[in-house]
Order: structure tokens, then sequence, then C-alpha cells
């Protein structure tokens, strides 16, 4: 069984306006001005370094990156197993001969 750690809360951002996407508002400076916010809200200022948008950024990161190593190796078990008996398979049919009495016989029951 894979287990996944999932991210519990909430993650505080702050977007553009549309005001700010028509004015072409520089991202580094939308970002500047939402740090300044979260640090300068007397409701957000004690938890600004778990809010905005990198903090954001960094813990999809970190999901991602928890799931893919929790499910990679049952992934790669999985493909491993699959080759091998493909792997089988062709081995089988590399002496096949379509003429033979038995196969023939073998295929009719298949």
């Amino acid at each position: 069984m894979n287990t996944v750690s999932v991210f519990v809360g909430y993650i505080g951002v702050v977007n553009r306006s549309q005001k700010d996407i028509d004015g072409r508002k520089d991202i580094k400076v939308a970002l500047a001005a939402e740090r300044k916010f979260f640090l300068s809200h007397p409701a957000y200022r004690h938890m600004a370094e778990r809010m905005g948008t990198p903090y954001l950024q960094k813990t999809l990161n970190q999901q991602l990156t928890n799931h893919i190593r929790d499910t990679l190796p049952a992934l790669r078990s999985k493909l491993q197993s699959q080759l091998l008996s493909l792997e089988k398979e062709v081995d089988e049919y590399k002496n096949f001969k379509p003429d033979d009495p038995a196969r023939k016989t073998k295929a009719l029951l298949q």
C-alpha cells in the first residue's frame, strides 16, 4: 500500500488584480508586494513565513516529490514484471513453427 502525505491547511496568496495584469505589473514586483502584505498585516504577520506564492510553490513541489518517491518503486516493479512476462512470451514465439501439429492443436484449444 502506498502512503502519500497530504498537506492539510491553507496557504494564503495575494493574486494580481485585473488592473495589475492589464497594467503589466511585473511578477517580481507583485511577489514583493505580496510579501510586504503578509509581513505587515496584523492577522498574518505571525505566520508570514508560511504564506505567499513562493511558499505555496515550495509546498506543492514537495508534495509532488513525495508522491513520485512513494509511487515510483511500485510502478518500476510493475513495469519490470510486465517486461519479464513479455520477454517470456517473445521467447515462446522465437521458435514458432506454424506447421507443427502440436502447435496447431494448442492454438485450436486456446
